[in-house]
């Protein structure tokens, strides 16, 4: 059944509710208490169809098309934790860009405007060499691979660029071998990555987010990621860095082939002022 005859059914039940609620009231013969609880209990169950109807619009939307999902929900984001009253010239009039740039580059240490302004589903080509290619075909296929669980530390990372690893994930994995994807937030002091992560973060149905109570570093985050991951096979990544084509077989056929295997994948740098890969 399509998303669209889903979303209709679940409208056309509305209605006969609210008809069924419209002859209730208008009977003479049901005493005033009862009228008022039956309108308490219509207007919860109508608040909650609406909920359901926009959850599983959301989730149908997502899982349909992905990339126009994606492409249609995640607009350009503006950068909130730098006051930008700080940055006018001496007129008091002209905004001065460069000096803006600057103080947001210190913060993470890469380009951030031009971060918060890049598509989180930006194209790259396939970097792999052609035997790389042809070696790709030996792996087992999607369907064979083990369960995994993605781990991404991540301590005051931009939003921008956790957002990016997180869509590069899912454009370039088969997800239906991925368990969860698991943020451990190593206790972050940034007031954007609360409620606001939270909300990025909910946009996707597999990932989750643990808060350490206090800074515990990366590898102990990493273990504490592991003990609740479900997946048979751990993969750890960083919280800026976008995965490409073919990057998920070649790790987990690698840990199948023996329990002892640690994976290490190859990559290149995307330079920190522009953002281009060093492929």
């Amino acid at each position: 059944m399509k998303g669209s005859d889903i979303r209709i059914k679940l409208l056309t039940l509305k209605h006969q509710i609210h008809q069924i609620l419209l002859e209730f009231l208008a009977s003479p013969h049901a005493p005033i208490y009862v009228k008022v609880i039956g309108v308490c209990l219509a207007f919860l169950l109508f608040v909650l169809l609406l909920q359901i109807v926009s959850l599983l619009w959301t989730v149908l939307s997502f899982h349909r098309d992905p990339v126009a999902y994606l492409r249609e929900y995640y607009d350009p984001l503006t950068p909130r934790h730098v006051d930008t009253s700080d940055f006018r010239t001496s007129d008091d009039h002209v905004f001065d860009l460069e000096a803006y740039k600057e103080e947001l580059f210190k913060l993470n240490e890469f380009n951030t405007y031009l971060s918060d302004h890049l598509p989180v589903n930006r194209k790259h080509k396939d970097p792999r060499s052609e035997s790389c290619r042809i070696a790709a075909k030996r792996l087992p296929p999607d369907s064979d691979l083990a369960s995994t669980s993605i781990i991404i530390v991540m301590y005051n990372e931009e939003i921008s660029a956790l957002l990016r690893t997180l869509v590069s994930i899912v454009l370039n994995t088969p997800m239906d071998s991925v368990k969860e994807i698991i943020i451990v937030d190593d206790k972050s002091s940034r007031d954007e990555l609360g409620s606001r992560l939270d909300k990025e973060v909910a946009q996707f149905p597999f990932a989750k987010i643990i808060r350490n109570t206090k800074r515990e570093g990366l590898i102990r985050s990493r273990i504490i990621g592991s003990k609740a991951a479900v997946g048979k096979v751990l993969i750890f990544l960083d919280s800026h860095v976008e995965v490409l084509q073919g990057w998920y077989p070649t790790i987990v056929a690698r840990v199948m082939e023996d329990r002892k295997n640690c994976s290490l994948p190859s990559g290149s740098n995307n330079r920190p002022h522009h953002f281009k890969s060093s492929l």
